[in-house]
């Protein structure tokens, strides 16, 4: 089986992810969700089933049954008061734990790879309680190093223009 992840331009404020069999059935071989993926989906077994894993750009990682597409779980990424998660990243599962990068844009905001990002995080969601681990609470990166001539440069999170000093407009842009 494989899975196909792609907005659509005909409905900006969904996406579908389509379970495309190789021998097909009657079962529901497509799901619609919310938001635009970004990140890669990953297949993962979860106590003794599998599970295909969303983290999508509305800042939700959902679990769906690979074979029927429903919803097994989903949680939301934490975000401070007046922001929401972002994810742009794939995640990496470490031991029994979900990594999830992402960065938060204001909440509300438009879902679009150019939307102001105010900070970058880290959050880890255990994959037996589904929820954020408590051994890893989310934390924001931040960094400076000295530069060329000895004052500092900033790792701030609303640094991300393109190599041409300004971002790219319209490149993925969701309303």
């Amino acid at each position: 089986m494989s899975v196909l992840a792609a907005c659509s331009s005909v409905a900006p404020e969904s996406h579908e992810i389509a379970l495309v069999r190789s021998f097909p059935t009657s079962e529901a071989t497509r799901v619609t969700l919310p938001g635009c993926p970004f990140a890669s989906p990953l297949v993962v077994g979860e106590g003794g089933a599998t599970a295909l894993l969303v983290a999508d750009s509305d800042g939700l990682v959902r679990a769906l049954d690979p074979l029927s597409g429903a919803l097994a779980w989903s949680r939301t990424l934490p975000a401070p008061a007046g922001e929401q998660a972002f994810v742009v990243a794939t995640p990496v599962v470490v031991g029994n734990d979900l990594i999830v990068a992402y960065h938060t844009i204001a909440a509300g905001g438009v879902l679009d790879v150019n939307t102001a990002r105010l900070r970058h995080r880290v959050a880890a969601i255990d994959l037996t309680t589904h929820a954020i681990d408590a051994r890893l609470p989310p934390f924001d990166f931040s960094a400076s190093l000295a530069g060329n001539d000895g004052g500092p440069v900033d790792f701030l999170a609303g640094h991300h223009t393109s190599a041409w000093g300004r971002r790219p407009r319209g490149f993925c842009r969701r309303a």
